[in-house]
């Protein structure tokens, strides 16, 4: 990442885009130091970059008024994970930092996990062996390998494959191949 900062285009808007910093069903394996290489990536795109938030970074380069001597980077958090809470916004705040957190509304609503969250955790806690379903009238399969630390592959392919042919079905779906 350090090359990608000091090209960025000065004047430019760069967006850094998250879900979680701490493990979740779908992303297990992160590393436990991910939060303080986290706070320490904060620290290097401030020292560098004018960090904005998203909404401010394309108002300013809609009206001119980005920076010549610099780029602006925006911080993005998907999906609402409660580690953007209890984590990222200390760690922000402790810095002078703001983000944009785009959270899912029907979660909260009725307490589910996202569609993807459920794939984490049936692909991640399931034995191992085949895996196969009907998504879009067509029929995918995969083997869920062992060992578990083994599956991040596979687990992208899946979400891959149910993003690409997504329907109303595919939460549903994801249920439904959970028992």
């Amino acid at each position: 990442m350090h090359s990608l900062f000091k090209r960025a285009p000065k004047g430019a808007l760069a967006v850094l885009g998250f879900h979680n910093i701490t493990p979740t069903f779908s992303q297990p394996h992160l590393a436990p130091d991910f939060p303080r290489r986290f706070r320490r990536l904060c620290g290097l795109v401030r020292s560098r970059h004018e960090v904005v938030t998203l909404s401010e970074g394309v108002r300013r380069l809609a009206d001119g008024t980005a920076p010549r001597d610099r780029s602006m980077v925006a911080f993005i958090f998907d999906d609402g994970y409660a580690d953007t809470c209890h984590t990222v916004m200390p760690i922000m705040k402790s810095l002078g930092l703001a983000g944009t957190s785009y959270v899912v509304i029907s979660a909260l609503e009725d307490g589910l996990l996202p569609w993807y969250e459920e794939l984490g955790r049936l692909v991640y806690r399931m034995p191992g062996g085949p895996l196969s379903f009907d998504l879009g009238g067509e029929s995918f399969a995969f083997d869920i390998p062992m060992p578990v630390k083994a599956r991040d592959e596979v687990f992208w392919q899946i979400t891959r494959t149910m993003k690409k042919h997504f329907d109303d079905s595919t939460p549903g779906l994801v249920s439904a191949l959970q028992k």
